[in-house]
C-alpha cells in the first residue's frame, strides 16, 4: 500500500551540531500526532561533525528525508528545505531547540482557524541556575517578550514579533510569495522580510501556545557580536526592500536613549574607524567582564549590543543614504513591538 501523503512537513535546517538535531528527531519520534502524518525534513548545510551518518543510521516512525549541501548559510538551507519537503503546511525550527510532544499537532491545529495564517509557537530560552551574565540577559530579555504574547494567545501578531524559528505557513503560499530572500547574509531579518511579503498578499501572524520549541543558547560573546552586527546592516537592507517599516527598525527609534549613552557610543564607534582593533578589544574586554560576574552586567551587554549592531548599521545607512534612500535619523519613540533572541 502506498504512504499517505504527509499533512505537515517538519524542517530542520542544520550545521555542525549532530548531537542537538538526534535529540529533535528523537522527540519528533513521540509527538501525540501520527507519525504517518507528517514527514521530517533535514539539509544538513555542509557539516562534517557526523550528521550524514547519523541521518543514514537512525530509524524514525515518521517519513524521514534528508539530504547533505555544501555550506550555503541558514537562509539557503531554509529555502533547500521548503523546497524538498511534500507536506502541504511546512514548519520551520532551527536545529538548537527541542520541540514539546504537542507541537506538529498544534501547529497542524491552528491552521484549521484559516487559510494564509503564519503560526508561531513559543521558544522559550532555558535559563539554568547559575548561568552565566550573557544567558541572563539574553534569556530574560526574550522570555518576557514571550511572556507578554502568552497572555494574550489570540493575539494576532504584529510585524517585529515575527522570528523564523518556530514557526508555520502553507508551503505553496510560501513558495508563492519567492520563500526567503538569500539576498540577506549573515544573521537577521531574512525571517521578517518574508512575513511582510506574506503579509502583503493577505497572511495573518498568530500564536499557537502548545507548539512550544524550548531553545538552548550557547553561542559566545564574541558570537553575539557576529550575528549584531550583521543584525544592523540586515535591518538596512530590509529597509531598502520595505521602507515603510524603516522608522520601526532600532536606527530610527535611537533617539529613545539618553543622549549620554547615544554619545558614548557615538566615541567608542569613532575609536573603532581610527583603530579597527578596538572591537577585539571591545569583544575580550567583555568576555573578561563575564567571567567576573560584573556588577550591573545587563546595562553594559545591552550598550555593547547596540555598539555593535552600530558597527553594522552605520556604514550601511551610509551607503543606502548615497543610493538615494532618504530614511529618516533617529528620532524619540517607544521601544520597538519585538525582542528577537539574538
Amino acid at each position: 500500500m502506498p504512504e499517505r501523503p504527509a499533512l505537515i512537513s517538519v524542517v530542520i535546517p542544520t550545521y555542525e551540531r549532530c548531537a542537538s538535531t538526534r535529540a529533535m528527531l528523537d522527540l519528533l519520534a513521540v509527538q501525540t500526532l501520527d507519525p504517518a502524518d507528517f514527514e521530517v525534513v533535514v539539509i544538513v548545510d555542509g557539516s562534517q561533525d557526523g550528521t550524514r551518518e547519523m541521518l543514514e543510521a537512525y530509524d524514525a516512525p515518521y517519513r524521514l528525508r534528508w539530504r547533505w549541501q555544501p555550506n550555503a548559510g541558514l537562509v539557503a538551507t531554509r529555502n533547500a528545505g521548503i523546497a524538498l519537503a511534500s507536506g502541504s503546511i511546512v514548519v520551520l525550527i532551527d536545529d538548537d531547540m527541542r520541540p514539546s510532544a504537542d507541537f506538529v499537532g498544534a501547529h497542524l491545529r491552528a491552521h484549521r482557524a484559516g487559510d494564509r495564517l503564519c503560526v508561531l509557537g513559543p521558544v522559550p530560552i532555558e535559563v539554568p541556575a547559575g548561568s552565566g551574565p550573557l544567558l541572563r540577559y539574553i534569556g530574560q530579555k526574550f522570555n518576557e517578550h514571550l511572556d507578554r504574547l502568552g497572555a494574550q494567545p489570540a493575539l494576532e501578531l504584529g510585524v517585529r514579533d515575527f522570528y523564523g524559528g518556530n514557526f508555520s505557513a502553507d508551503r505553496a503560499f510560501v513558495v508563492e510569495a519567492g520563500g526567503f530572500d538569500e539576498g540577506f547574509e549573515g544573521y537577521g531579518y531574512e525571517d521578517i522580510d518574508l512575513w511582510l511579503r506574506l503579509h502583503a498578499r493577505g497572511a495573518r501572524a498568530v500564536l499557537a501556545p502548545d507548539a512550544v520549541a524550548a531553545q538552548t543558547y550557547d553561542k559566545t560573546f564574541a558570537q553575539l557580536a557576529d550575528d549584531k552586527e550583521n543584525e544592523g546592516r540586515n535591518a538596512v537592507v530590509l529597509a531598502t526592500r520595505h521602507p515603510g517599516v524603516a522608522s520601526g527598525l532600532a536606527f530610527a527609534t535611537d533617539g529613545r536613549n539618553p543622549w549620554w549613552w547615544r554619545a558614548a557610543r557615538r566615541v567608542l564607534l569613532a575609536l573603532t574607524r581610527a583603530v579597527p582593533r578596538t572591537r577585539a578589544g571591545v569583544v575580550a574586554l567583555t568576555q573578561a567582564l563575564e567571567r567576573r560576574d560584573a556588577r550591573r552586567m545587563h546595562l553594559y551587554l545591552r550598550f555593547v549590543t547596540e555598539y555593535f549592531y552600530w558597527i553594522g548599521a552605520g556604514p550601511a545607512l551610509a551607503r543606502a543614504r548615497r543610493g538615494g534612500h532618504a530614511f529618516q535619523g533617529p528620532r524619540t519613540a517607544g521601544p520597538p513591538r519585538s525582542v528577537r533572541p539574538r
